[in-house]
This record gives C-alpha cells, structure tokens and sequence, in this order.
C-alpha cells in the first residue's frame, strides 16, 4: 500500500487518529506474533522458549511493524486512540494442532507482546477492545478483559475491555462490536450488506428521534468493506461510515478452509480513522491482500 500522508491541517485545529486492529488470534499458527518472542520456558531444563513463526505469521508481523510506522507517522505527534474490534486471541477449544503453544498463558503473553508498542507511544491516549467471538476469547470476552489488564498495569494507559460500545470521543461517535453484517458473497454484491445494515441502524436512530453515529464498526470476517452511507430527510443529510475490519490473521487450516469456502484471497492489516475538529476526514486503508492459493507449473516430463 502507497504510505499514507496527514491531511493538511490549520495550527489552531484539533486532530487525532484512531488506529483499528481486528482478528488478530494470538496463538494461532495463522495469527499475529512477534517473530522472536520469548516465552516462558516449556520444560524444567530451558531458560527461554523462543517458539518457531510460520511463514504466514513472518508474514503478518512484516505487515504489522510496516502498519505501525504507516500510521505513527500519519499521526505525526497528534493524539491516537486504539481499537480492537474482537478476537485477541485464538481460544483452547480448537484443535491443538493449530496454535502455537497449549497454554493458555502463552496466548496472552503474544497477545499482550504485539500490542504493547501502540500502548507504549507516547501520543496513545486510549485503547479499547472488543469482546470476539465465544470460541476465540475464552467465553464472555476473557481474553480481551485480561490483555486490556496487563496492558494497563504495564502503561497506566487508560485501556479497558466491552461487548458492544457507543464511544463518544474526540468529537466522534462510533458504534464498535465484533461481529455485524457480511462482506458479501460475490464479488458484485460487496458492500450490499454493509449498506443495509448500516442506512437500517442509522434509520432506526433517527426514528428514535437520536443522530446515527458517525462510524459503525464490525470484524469477524477477515475482510475489508469501507462504505459511506447517506441517509436524507427533509430537514437535514446523516452520515455514517460502514466499516468492516480487516484482520491480522489469516484462516488457512482444515477447519477455517472449510468455513470460507476456500476462499482464495484474503485480507489482512489496519486501519485509521483522522479525525479534525470533531469530523471524520479521512478513513485511512493500510490493507494487504495475500493470495493463500499454492501456484506451481508441473511440466509435461512429470511422472
């Protein structure tokens, strides 16, 4: 992706940016970690354990640390807030063959190691996680609950963990959960849920006599779809931002295969919303699409 540059910006104008993770599954084999990690020792003799990455996840930590600096320099100083929109980590009820280490402690500890750099910049103001899916964050979102504790006890940042949230902040509303609509199921359809889903929350605000919020957020679907919703009345034009996250995993073992229908393309990276004077400029897109498909050439001589 073409590195990012700040919108231009009046001295006397208020600005920040909201950095947005999603499904990064620490502890799977597919998922976010820090390539040379030290974990605890996994047998009485080791001091260390450095775990093995997978190429996939070489891969995704490259994209990681290039996403970081893409936006801290987008930031260029002003204050960043941070969201996780769900799935920290990977979960115990899954095959052990498809994390990293059976501890559940370890799933934590990688989740904790890659995003303690967004907790340790000096301009992060806040960070907020959703809670993911049952499976993934040990029910009730634990997962997210005790990364967001570590992280707070390690920064005295202010970082907490909620289901569903309605964020009032730097003159924004964003209504943030896990999961919401599809990204569509044909490459002509995308975006049609998400425009659906979100002109039925907007009207539904609007019926209730409240302004719809200014960016609806959703992730579960390892996918990207930014949309900008219009809805139109007589006495006034509401907008809002329909936006599912792309994750920081990505789904390629027996079971995940089966769940997306082999899906061929997936999507990784961040997101990051600016933010002037309380409006949304800008969503900026730090997204990396891997093609997950095996491309060989057998030749005609091949027995």
């Amino acid at each position: 992706m073409p590195k990012k540059t700040r919108t231009a910006l009046a001295p006397s104008r208020q600005r920040s940016i909201i950095a947005v993770m999603s499904d990064p599954h620490a502890n799977y084999k597919f998922g976010l970690m820090r390539t040379g990690i030290r974990l605890d020792p996994e047998d009485e003799g080791e001091d260390d354990w450095y775990p093995s990455s997978t190429p996939t996840q070489r891969m995704l930590w490259g994209w990681q640390v290039e996403d970081r600096e893409a936006i801290v320099a987008l930031a260029d100083g002003d204050r960043m807030g941070f969201l996780l929109a769900g799935d920290v980590g990977h979960g115990t009820l899954l095959p052990d063959n498809t994390r990293v280490s059976p501890r559940l402690s370890d799933e934590y500890a990688i989740a904790t190691d890659f995003l303690l750099p967004w907790a340790q910049l000096p301009n992060m103001a806040w960070m907020r996680f959703v809670h993911g899916t049952g499976v993934h964050s040990m029910r009730r979102g634990s997962a997210e609950l005790l990364v967001a504790k570590q992280l707070r006890d390690l920064t005295s940042k202010d970082i907490a963990a909620w289901y569903h949230m309605d964020l009032r902040v730097d003159g924004i509303t964003i209504d943030v959960a896990h999961k919401g609509p599809t990204t569509g199921v044909r490459v002509w359809l995308e975006g049609n849920e998400v425009r659906y889903y979100v002109r039925s929350l907007m009207l539904k605000f609007l019926v209730d006599g409240e302004r719809p919020p200014d960016i609806v957020l959703r992730g579960h679907y390892h996918d990207r779809i930014i949309e900008d919703i219009h809805v139109h009345t007589r006495k006034a034009t509401f907008r809002t931002w329909g936006v599912v996250c792309p994750a920081n995993s990505l789904f390629i073992d027996d079971y995940t295969k089966s769940a997306t229908k082999s899906k061929e393309f997936m999507t990784a990276g961040m997101l990051a919303i600016e933010v002037i004077d309380g409006r949304i400029v800008d969503i900026h897109d730090f997204s990396h699409v891997a093609d997950i498909r095996r491309h060989e050439v057998i030749s005609r001589g091949t027995r």
